[in-house]
């Protein structure tokens, strides 16, 4: 039996409980190539070192308009390990940044947003209302 995970949602499952001729993620339907949870490795790596590559895929994702992947594995990392260190996307970082900024009512606290929309976010993602990812 072959344990495979989504890399879209992350869940796990058996590559054999698939219906001949599938190929799509029993959870969210994508049609991603999955992981093999038996290459899951365990890597020594500085959180800095870890941000700087999310934020290069992060980039490169919205260059090609398909950063969803990026957001999602990020996501998986960040909820094994964050803790009190600074989020491994620039969109996630915005937005927690925002979220502290300005009020669910639309108003702020004396600075404006117009830099974070060059980065796709709304005024509604820094509220909170909406999220980037």
């Amino acid at each position: 039996m072959t344990t495979i995970r989504c890399i879209e949602c992350g869940v796990e499952f058996l590559q054999e409980s698939l219906p001949e001729g599938t190929a799509a993620c029993p959870n969210c339907n994508s049609r991603s190539i999955p992981c093999d949870v038996a290459n899951d490795v365990n890597i020594k790596l500085n959180w800095h070192e870890l941000r700087i590559l999310c934020i290069w895929a992060e980039n490169y994702g919205r260059s090609i308009g398909s950063q969803g992947t990026i957001y999602s594995i990020a996501q998986r990392i960040e909820d094994q390990a964050r803790g009190d260190k600074p989020p491994l996307t620039l969109a996630r970082e915005i937005s927690e940044a925002g979220a502290k900024l300005f009020t669910k009512d639309g108003g702020y606290d004396g600075l404006t947003f117009s830099g974070c929309t060059a980065y796709g976010l709304s005024h509604q993602a820094h509220a909170g209302l909406v999220q980037p990812f």
